[in-house]
């Protein structure tokens, strides 16, 4: 019996249930689309001429999956706003979407006033606090996250009202069989990776032991690029590990130069490469050109290609929970707690102190 095959470990270190949120997943998606899908619409809506997201952390990562998800299905500019400030073309003919889990996210807090000023379109993703006060004010429509976790826990909940609000405003085509699809395919995989599926027939273990003491380089492409980001995120917050994101063909203009120095990083580095089914031909060269390179200079990686059946929506999502269960696990292999946030606590706190 392998090291994560011990059940003991589980309610050790995970006593607060982030194995539950990452169950949830699929729930939550099914909730949140059922729940968007009664949201009212203001016509007037209908004629933005561009789609802006603010958000931050597991909040913004909802953005991000919703601009690579909307890239080639969404005629209007879509852009992810993770700062204090909006860009100077955003005005009344913008729709301005700010995803907040808390409700008292201050750089959102701070956009989302800004393009209130502005007179943009808006809607907001909250389970309360000062986003859903000012949506209140600025009579806007709300979706309100009836689930308590944390906000990289939900996504669910964060991700789907955005495509589910465009969908109601018939600025991308997806309808309920395809988020179905997606469901359902997560819940046929999620019994293949879940604690109680031995190491040797659980490829999300099997990767988080391949990684234990390494430090991970995500790379992808196309409608993944965001999942790379996922995984570099869910691995700091959940195992509590450095771990970095590249996006290809990005990264062979200028990662594959820095390979040579220093030796002793070398050594410690696994790249991750996320493959899709909808990568570009060109882009799937190059993804085998890298790993010759790396081969050649003895640096360790590993592709991760699941069979995933259904649309690009169910993929994005089937990769998604894949990388959550692998930070998981890689948080149990470190014997740490994948729920407190102690750094990005103090920060807070410091931040609250010093306005």
């Amino acid at each position: 019996m392998g090291y994560l095959d011990n059940e003991t470990i589980y309610k050790k270190y995970d006593p607060s249930g982030m194995q539950k949120s990452i169950k949830d997943f699929p729930d939550q998606i099914e909730s949140a689309w059922d729940e968007v899908s009664q949201l009212a619409v203001p016509t007037h809506y209908l004629n933005v001429k561009n789609v802006i997201v603010l958000g931050m952390g597991g909040s913004g990562i909802a953005g991000s999956l919703a601009k690579a998800y909307c890239f080639q299905k969404l005629n209007k500019p879509f852009e992810v706003i993770k700062d204090y400030k909006l860009p100077s073309y955003i005005d009344s003919s913008s729709l301005v979407i700010a995803i907040s889990y808390s409700g008292g996210t201050e750089e959102t807090i701070a956009t989302f006033n800004e393009a209130a000023s502005k007179g943009c379109k808006l809607f907001a993703i909250s389970t309360g606090g000062e986003i859903e006060s000012l949506a209140r004010k600025f009579k806007c429509p709300h979706f309100k996250v009836e689930y308590n976790s944390l906000p990289r826990a939900s996504l669910g909940y964060l991700f789907i009202p955005v495509l589910g609000f465009l969908s109601k405003l018939k600025f991308i085509n997806l309808d309920g069989q395809e988020v179905l699809e997606a469901i359902n395919n997560l819940r046929d995989f999620q019994m293949k990776v879940e604690p109680n599926i031995p190491t040797g027939q659980n490829e999300a273990k099997q990767l988080a032991e391949k990684l234990k003491g390494y430090l991970p380089i995500s790379v992808a492409s196309g409608i993944l690029a965001p999942v790379a980001s996922r995984l570099k995120a869910q691995f700091n917050e959940n195992s509590k590990s450095f771990a970095v994101a590249e996006e290809m063909p990005e990264m062979c203009h200028n990662f594959l130069q820095g390979l040579d120095f220093p030796d002793r990083v070398k050594d410690r580095i696994m790249t991750i490469f996320i493959q899709s089914r909808y990568d570009h031909p060109r882009t799937v060269l190059r993804f085998q050109a890298v790993q010759n390179i790396l081969k050649k200079k003895g640096l360790k990686y590993q592709i991760i290609e699941l069979q995933c059946k259904g649309a690009e929506l169910a993929e994005m999502l089937h990769y998604i929970h894949f990388v959550d269960y692998v930070s998981y696990y890689l948080a149990m292999m470190e014997q740490t707690d994948p729920w407190p946030m102690d750094m990005i606590t103090y920060l807070k706190k410091f931040l609250e102190e010093n306005k």
